[in-house]
């Protein structure tokens, strides 16, 4: 029995020594592998990522990895004079036996974001070795940063993210607790409520992902004491799908709806907002140019994407661009459909005679008492043809050919 108890304790001593070294080794390697891909990633946008192993044994490992938004990426948002900005987050890691747990610091390593201490950030991860998984979790409490400009109040954030450890499956969620500005020298205070995010992403090839994101905003509120106004957004959601048509193609559709937005000032109120709108035959060699890690150049990285677009015929597909203006039901639905291009179609200005097709729009009758000066000009448009009528509404079929702008069959534009 002694022996057995002996050969017992040995093999698992065995197993959790070779779990400790295989642990180790498997995610040294994963770090290093995953890293370099998301550096060659962000690097095309201005996004600069740089890891510093100080520590790395059989126990445990520690890294220092830097975020750096470039003046170039900052560019892009308007922030020409602003200077780089850089987050630093160091990472402790302990090894278990095909497991790894990890503890993360978020800090600004030379100042450039002295609120950041306000947040009290606290971040976390897992790596699982025998079941292929990797899970983290970032939060942010409540702070109030005092600026010159007013109090703006930034409430908790929780993000939540799972993937496998070659990042073939990837998701996140993320739960906001909003914002509010108030005290600003215009007068202006801002709210912004609830944000709620969801995103499922699966590796097609390389760095292109079929993936499908929700962006829920409860509401927003923009009051101005100054210029006596107020806009007030309720339940935004917003949804974007990338997926395959075919082996070789993808489609793109994007989706909005709101519930409601009203400008108290101007005694106007848009409800049940909803545009959805879809975008086809992207083809795989399109995404490769757009995700490509090797080009220095993005100018010729672009340049490249947009010419292989050209080379295949699109179809934009308007499911429903529907809202009510002051209870007065609007509707509209359509395709168009966009012929192949080259470079020469771009440089002459001719590209609107590459799209083709036809919306279909509807107004309520009720527009007539809802907003009273609109009644004359409707009544021209019927008499020139423009507009049609049947018991509720105004209808009117748009279509555009080879740059002309139709109603009903009238040319009213030469594009």
């Amino acid at each position: 029995m002694g022996k057995k108890l002996v050969l017992i304790v040995g093999g698992l001593a065995v197993l959790a020594v070779g779990g400790q070294i295989l642990t180790k080794s498997r995610y040294s390697a994963v770090m290093e592998s995953q890293f370099d891909a998301l550096k060659s990633a962000y690097q095309l946008q201005g996004i600069e990522l740089s890891r510093e192993i100080s520590e790395e044994n059989f126990v445990g490992a520690k890294d220092i990895v830097t975020i750096t938004l470039t003046q170039d990426y900052l560019a892009q948002y308007g922030l020409t004079d602003s200077s780089s900005l850089s987050v630093q987050i160091d990472n402790d890691c302990r090894f278990f036996p095909f497991y790894v747990m990890c503890d993360s610091d978020l800090s600004s390593p030379s100042d450039d974001l002295p609120s950041l201490g306000e947040f009290s950030p606290v971040m976390d991860y897992s790596v699982n070795i025998l079941f292929d998984s990797i899970s983290g979790n970032l939060s942010l409490d409540e702070a109030v940063i005092e600026e010159n400009d007013g109090t703006l109040t930034v409430h908790p954030l929780t993000l939540s993210y799972d993937t496998d450890l070659a990042f073939d499956e990837v998701n996140a969620s993320l739960n906001w607790q909003g914002t509010t500005l108030k005290g600003s020298s215009s007068g202006t205070d801002i709210t912004l409520g609830t944000v709620d995010a969801t995103a499922e992403s699966s590796r097609v090839f390389g760095n292109v992902y079929a993936s499908e994101a929700t962006f829920t905003i409860a509401n927003i509120d923009i009051s101005s004491a100054t210029y006596g106004s107020s806009v007030k957004i309720n339940n935004a959601r917003f949804t974007t799908e990338f997926e395959e048509e075919t082996s070789e193609t993808f489609e793109l559709e994007y989706r909005v709806a709101i519930d409601d937005v009203n400008a108290e000032a101007q005694q106007m109120m848009i409800s049940d907002f909803v545009l959805d709108i879809s975008l086809d035959n992207i083809s795989r060699k399109t995404m490769a140019y757009l995700n490509a890690e090797d080009t220095e150049d993005s100018t010729e990285q672009v340049t490249q994407m947009l010419a292989e677009f050209g080379k295949s015929k699109h179809s934009i597909d308007i499911e429903a661009f529907d809202f009510k203006l002051s209870d007065v039901p609007v509707n509209s639905a359509g395709s168009l459909m966009l012929s192949p291009y080259d470079e020469s179609d771009l440089q002459s200005g001719v590209f609107s005679d590459k799209l083709a097709g036809a919306i279909d729009i509807s107004i309520g009758k009720a527009v007539t008492q809802a907003f009273p000066a609109s009644k004359p000009v409707i009544q021209q448009y019927l008499d020139q043809g423009l507009l049609s009528e049947d018991d509720d509404r105004y209808k009117v079929n748009v279509s555009l050919d080879n740059g002309n702008i139709l109603a009903n069959g009238v040319p009213v534009y030469q594009m």
